[in-house]
């Protein structure tokens, strides 16, 4: 078993019986006590708002009857329908005067009501509007306002006698007017239109009395075209409220009064509606149940203390059950699965004298046995690969220093001593490179350095049939790698290739990181390699003896790749005819 599940231990097996016997009852008494709360608290908020509603249709009622009342006295009255005539039939020179008796008694008609704001008379044959509104006391249907309200009452007023919600000329708010034509008299000639407006002060008050700042009220008349109302729908008045989703079932059903619960945009409201059998006006308001469960809140609060209070004291005596015994043995098994991935580390001992202590102890014995055998094994493996190491460079310097003096000697041969001077000079310049005070890793940019002296060397040998570029990537200085993977390959490129073809050879040498990795790379355009023979290659490189054999340079670059970064390999691509391509991936390592 590698490791205990969750459900499986100690701590949680504690928890659940702890947790089964208080936090469980304690929860069901709770949610059912909450669930009785919150039904009652609905409940009663229902009953009070159906008698806001019931309060504010009586309040309205009143005012609907003294308007009703004032505006029929007015359309007997002779004299006003008499003003009214004379400004149908006024010319131009007397009509400014006309307009202005018609205002005054307008004006004078207001003053007698407190709850009026305003009165309009509408000539439907003349199409303009006589008010008492101070900038407006006479508005042509060709202004926007009045062209509005000849649209309504073209389409929808006729000339019944309604109450309705009009747009005001000051700035397009709603306003409570109540709408009857003015008698005719014996002589008259045209239709007049009555529109007597409320002041805001004389409903707005029981709109302010819900008792939630976040309730919504409306009052509609009985085709559901909203009268007034106080929020949600901004300043527009014109609509049907059947249409909301919120108020469709209160249209619907035939109860004078009732309650339901609606849902829009994930908010669940409760809806109280009542019709006044009075006026047939239909009062309705709608209420966030979050606020109206404000009020368990204190309940609620008293509830989840007691619920935190339990879980504090769980929660103690698991903290306690875990420091003495669940923490130790969990950190016991990380070691454990440590050592699995082959990581020895001791564990910190607990100062506990009971079985906990004492495994610890042991646990940590058996680690120090183990660790002083594995230090023998590696310092008898780190010996043997030093070396190996040791022997590898060897044969290498060797290797190149014959083949140089070789070169030497022909060309001092054939030449006279200033070309051999120079041949020393570089070689000099390279050794002092190459032997670097013992260092065995250089830094790349000195490494792409003493591929260069190489390479001065050899041009001096082939002259211009040799033709070398070496691409370099930003930052090398800030890399070391092993000094001795790079020339040996590099020497294979110019000897399996350029002595075989005098005529020309070009050779590409080429550092590049790729994801914190060293690719080095060297491509030329010699004869190839036969597919036998590479496959050959192949086979040599990966066998596990020693360095030997036809691929003596490239064995023992592989050797030291393996013995110093791990399993990275050379790898050789060739055809016959279109050159050679080798190269290798290594970690990159930081200078310093």
């Amino acid at each position: 078993m590698n490791h205990v599940h969750w459900y499986n231990s100690i701590q949680f097996r504690l928890l659940s019986i702890i947790i089964a016997i208080v936090i469980l009852p304690l929860l069901v008494f709770w949610v059912c006590f909450y669930n009785i709360s919150r039904t009652n608290l609905l409940n009663r908020s229902a009953e009070s708002m159906r008698a806001t509603l019931h309060n504010t249709s009586l309040t309205m009622q009143s005012v609907m009857d003294e308007i009703t009342d004032f505006t029929h006295e007015m359309t007997y009255d002779s004299e006003l329908i008499s003003l009214a005539e004379s400004y149908q039939n006024a010319d131009i020179s007397s009509h400014e005067e006309a307009r202005s008796r018609l205002s005054l008694a307008l004006i004078e008609y207001v003053g007698r009501i407190q709850s009026i704001e305003s009165l309009y008379i509408y000539f439907t044959d003349e199409k303009s509007l006589v008010t008492t509104i101070p900038d407006h006391k006479e508005i042509a249907v060709s202004d926007p306002y009045g062209a509005r309200i000849h649209q309504i009452y073209s389409n929808t007023m006729g000339a019944s006698i309604e109450w309705r919600m009009l747009p005001s000329p000051e700035d397009g708010s709603g306003t409570l007017s109540f709408i009857r034509p003015l008698q005719y008299s014996a002589q008259g000639t045209g239709k007049y239109i009555l529109l007597c407006n409320l002041k805001t002060s004389a409903w707005q008050p029981v709109f302010e009395d819900l008792g939630y700042d976040d309730a919504e009220l409306f009052v509609c008349d009985y085709s559901g075209r909203i009268l007034l109302y106080n929020r949600r729908l901004g300043t527009s008045y014109s609509g049907t409220l059947g249409q909301n989703d919120i108020y469709t079932r209160a249209f619907s059903e035939s109860e004078n009064s009732g309650t339901y619960a609606c849902q829009e945009d994930g908010i669940t409201y409760q809806v109280s509606c009542y019709t006044a059998v009075e006026g047939g006006w239909k009062y309705l308001a709608a209420i966030p149940e979050s606020s109206v469960l404000e009020q368990l809140h204190i309940n609620r609060y008293f509830y989840i203390l007691a619920i935190s209070c339990s879980i504090l004291s769980i929660a103690l005596s698991s903290y306690i059950l875990r420091l003495s015994v669940i923490s130790p043995i969990r950190s016991l098994s990380a070691h454990m699965k440590k050592v699995e991935g082959g990581l020895l580390e001791s564990a910190t001992p607990v100062k506990s004298s009971d079985e906990i202590g004492l495994l610890f102890y042991s646990y940590n014995h058996m680690i120090l046995r183990i660790k002083n055998l594995i230090d023998e094994v590696n310092l008898q493996t780190l010996l043997r690969k030093q070396s190996q190491l040791s022997y590898l460079r060897s044969q290498l310097d060797e290797h190149f220093l014959f083949n140089t003096l070789n070169t030497i000697y022909i060309e001092s041969c054939r030449e006279k001593a200033d070309t051999s001077g120079r041949m020393l000079l570089t070689l000099s310049k390279y050794f002092r490179l190459s032997l670097s005070y013992g260092e065995e890793k250089l830094p790349l940019d000195q490494i792409a350095d003493l591929l260069r002296l190489y390479l001065q060397l050899q041009k001096m040998r082939f002259g211009e049939a040799l033709h070398c570029h070496i691409v370099q990537f930003k930052g090398m200085s800030d890399y070391i790698a092993l000094k001795y993977l790079f020339q040996p390959i590099v020497e294979n490129a110019i000897v399996h290739g350029l002595e075989k073809n005098f005529e020309g050879h070009h050779i590409d040498i080429i550092f590049e990181m790729r994801n914190n990795l060293l690719h080095f790379e060297v491509a030329d355009d010699g004869v190839g390699i036969s597919p036998e023979k590479l496959k050959q290659l192949e086979l040599q490189l990966s066998a596990d003896h020693g360095p030997g054999g036809e691929s003596f340079a490239l064995k023992n670059i592989q050797e030291q790749i393996r013995l110093t970064y791990g399993e990275y390999k050379i790898n050789i691509e060739s055809r016959p005819g279109d050159g050679t391509r080798v190269y290798f991936d290594i970690p990159l390592e930081k200078r310093g």
